[in-house]
């Protein structure tokens, strides 16, 4: 019996099995777990390119876009060269709107905007009231607005499906919109779309 103890305390234990890695296909070579982290709550908050009804996220996990898991594999370059969380984000929101937003003609009669109506350069900016990203943009699209004079910028609702109040977020600024108080719904909104319920939107009014 204390032959057979012996043996058995000096098998090796089983190696601990490694964390499945959260972006498979992806080259995460040398980032680190706060940046792997940071990359993949990126990719969760983005629309597929490939089926927008699904995440980014979700399409690189199923592997069925190329182009989800390329524009993490940019994401994940970035980080290797030495760039922060934030501009990470900014490149990958840049490069992503280059590649999938095609030429388009809106009807914009009665959408809200901001800035010169009778400006050269219209910008139409789509956003989800609880993408955090688009909550980002907003400040930044206010700045710019307010530094560049020969310029308009409208604004379209744009729910996501994955985001449960962006749909009656995206009402009520329409309803706002009706007593000509788009602009501070809309920031009301974005200000509050970590706790945006059922209830905040009579409380914004």
């Amino acid at each position: 019996m204390r032959f057979l103890l012996a043996l058995l305390l000096l098998v090796p234990a089983p190696a601990l099995a490694q964390p499945l890695n959260p972006l498979p296909g992806v080259d995460t070579k040398g980032l680190q777990p706060a940046e792997l982290t940071a990359l993949t709550e990126l990719m969760n908050q983005g629309a597929c390119p490939c089926t927008p009804k699904d995440s980014l996220l979700a399409c690189i996990q199923q592997k069925s876009c190329p182009e989800a898991t390329a524009l993490a594999d940019f994401g994940a370059a970035k980080f290797r060269d030495g760039l922060g969380a934030e501009q990470v984000q900014e490149a990958v929101v840049r490069k992503y709107l280059m590649d999938h937003t095609p030429t388009a003609t809106f009807e914009l009669g009665d959408t809200p905007f901001k800035g010169d109506p009778n400006a050269a350069i219209t910008i139409v900016e789509f956003a989800d009231f609880e993408c955090p990203h688009c909550a980002h943009m907003a400040e930044v699209m206010r700045d710019f607005v307010k530094k560049n004079k020969g310029l308009k910028l409208y604004f379209k609702q744009f729910p996501l499906g994955m985001h449960p109040q962006s749909e009656k977020a995206a009402v009520a600024t329409l309803a706002a919109h009706r007593q000509g108080k788009f602009w501070p719904m809309h920031d009301l909104c974005f200000q509050n779309q970590g706790k945006l319920s059922d209830d905040s939107y009579a409380k914004f009014a």
